[in-house]
């Protein structure tokens, strides 16, 4: 019997009392759903390690957002919208709408920009592009101190650890390089 005192016949989960969780005959479907193993990990989507961003574009009510996907389509959006607001991680983009009443008819995001969005490790240093955002950054400099010398090494540290005091997690992985150089 269950912990419910129920038979499985009888309408019971019929799981017995050693069940993760114990009975649950009383939710509505819970015999259908998957039993969760915690030796077995689940799979990345197959789908979506081969998925290839495309340029986008959103129209709203009062504003059209655009994604482009190349250094050559941005560079066309922008000659086309010369008063596009360029939005790379939105943080500095939502203070102005927010609180400053701010409107933008056309939006261009950088984010999938390859030609931006790039971290090298160079002899006279590091060079990286304006989307690249602080968590990548921080992810980048890990592997790079292995890389270098000692000297390189401490500056790659010290970069390190002014970024800890900029931001919570959560800004972190959307602000980006460049849009906090421009604010």
């Amino acid at each position: 019997k269950c912990p419910c005192g129920k038979t499985k016949e009888e309408g019971g989960c019929g799981s017995g009392s050693d069940a993760p969780g114990g009975c649950s005959s009383g939710v509505a479907g819970v015999k259908d759903w998957s039993v969760y193993v915690p030796s077995s990990e689940p799979i990345f989507p197959p789908a979506l390690k081969s998925y290839t961003p495309r340029p986008l574009r959103i129209t709203g009510r009062n504003s059209v957002w655009f994604r482009p996907t190349s250094l050559a389509a941005l560079m066309e959006l922008k000659t086309h919208y010369p008063h596009a607001k360029i939005a790379v991680g939105n943080t500095e983009l939502e203070i102005e709408r927010k609180f400053k009443r701010v409107s933008y008819q056309v939006l261009i995001t950088t984010t999938h920009v390859p030609e931006l969005n790039f971290g090298q490790l160079e002899s006279e240093g590091v060079r990286f592009g304006a989307t690249v955002t602080i968590t990548s950054l921080l992810r980048r400099i890990g592997e790079w101190s292995d890389e270098v010398g000692e000297q390189k090494a401490r500056s790659l540290q010290a970069m390190k650890e002014n970024i800890h005091w900029f931001a919570g997690h959560q800004i972190r992985n959307n602000a980006a390089i460049g849009g906090n150089i421009c604010t």
